[in-house]
């Protein structure tokens, strides 16, 4: 019908406890920001939001492993950079005194993963 809105049931989450609630959500847990906060920038996905597969989810747990070195190893499209940067989001919003290491192939990568994390820490 014209005019209705698409049923969001993230907004729901938001509006029935709160922009607190949801924040803190957010910090406890990385797979929740995945899925619940960080923006899907691919359009062919048909998703605002990313949708985790199961493939994300065992990135997920070697990124929050508390292991000191990481190396993601998959083919091309599988999200990769996207929770490698917002990984890097996430610990810095929950640790601002911190200091993190994203290491790209070239300077233009680099700076391109950089924009996107600021922009992470900015939505």
């Amino acid at each position: 019908m014209a005019g209705e809105t698409a049923y969001d049931p993230r907004k729901l989450f938001k509006d029935y406890l709160g922009v607190n609630a949801f924040k803190e959500s957010c910090r406890a847990s990385f797979e929740y920001f995945c899925g619940h906060a960080v923006r899907n920038t691919r359009a062919e996905l048909n998703s605002d939001y990313l949708q985790l597969k199961d493939f994300h989810k065992t990135i997920i747990k070697a990124l929050t492993s508390k292991k000191r070195f990481i190396l993601l190893v998959a083919s091309r499209g599988h999200g990769k950079s996207g929770l490698a940067q917002s990984y890097v989001a996430w610990m810095l919003g929950n640790n601002p005194n911190n200091r993190y290491s994203y290491v790209s192939s070239s300077g233009d990568q680099a700076e391109d993963a950089g924009r996107k994390i600021e922009s992470i820490l900015r939505s």
